[in-house]
C-alpha cells in the first residue's frame, strides 16, 4: 500500500520478473538514476500536472505523465513498492493526481534552533515522499 493513498492502486496475483531497482539514499538519488533501470516512460498530454500512470507488469515497469512532476511522484510511488515488497515486485496499477496543486509545510526556525543543511535535506526528502511541494522556512 502506497502513502499517502492514490486515487487508484489495484494488485494483482503475481509477481514481475523485473529485477528491483535499487532505491539508492535519497528519493532524489532514485529519481536521477532512473532511466538505468529500464523503465519503459512515455509522456501523455492527456495527463494533467504531477498525474501519472504506473504499471508493474511480469515483464516491464511502465510510467505515463504529462509532466516531469508527474514522472517524479510516480518515481515516489515506485520507491515506495521496491522499498515495502519482498523478494518480488508485486503485479500492480496505480493512478494518482494530486487534489490540491499547492501542498506546502512550513517550519518555523525564528524561535529555536536553526536546523543544518543535513537536517534540511532530509526534511525535503520526507516530504516529497509524502507529496508536498512547497517547503517554507518561516524566520
Amino acid at each position: 500500500m502506497i502513502f499517502p493513498k492514490p486515487i487508484s492502486e489495484k494488485y494483482f496475483d503475481g509477481v514481475s520478473d523485473v529485477k528491483k531497482p535499487d532505491i539508492g539514499a535519497s528519493l532524489y538519488d532514485f529519481y536521477a538514476s532512473a532511466d538505468a533501470f529500464g523503465i519503459q516512460f512515455e509522456e501523455k498530454a492527456e495527463l494533467k500536472g504531477e498525474e501519472y500512470e504506473l504499471l508493474i507488469e511480469k515483464n516491464r515497469i511502465y510510467i505515463a505523465y504529462a509532466t516531469e512532476e508527474g514522472k517524479f511522484r510516480a518515481l515516489t510511488s515506485l520507491r515506495h513498492i521496491v522499498n515495502t515488497s519482498g523478494e518480488k515486485l508485486p503485479l500492480c496499477a496505480v493512478h494518482d493526481k494530486p487534489d490540491f496543486e499547492r501542498r506546502s509545510y512550513m517550519l518555523d526556525i525564528s524561535r529555536d534552533r536553526v536546523p543544518t543543511m543535513k537536517t534540511l535535506r532530509e526534511i525535503v526528502d520526507i516530504l516529497a515522499r509524502s507529496r508536498y511541494n512547497q517547503f517554507q522556512l518561516y524566520t
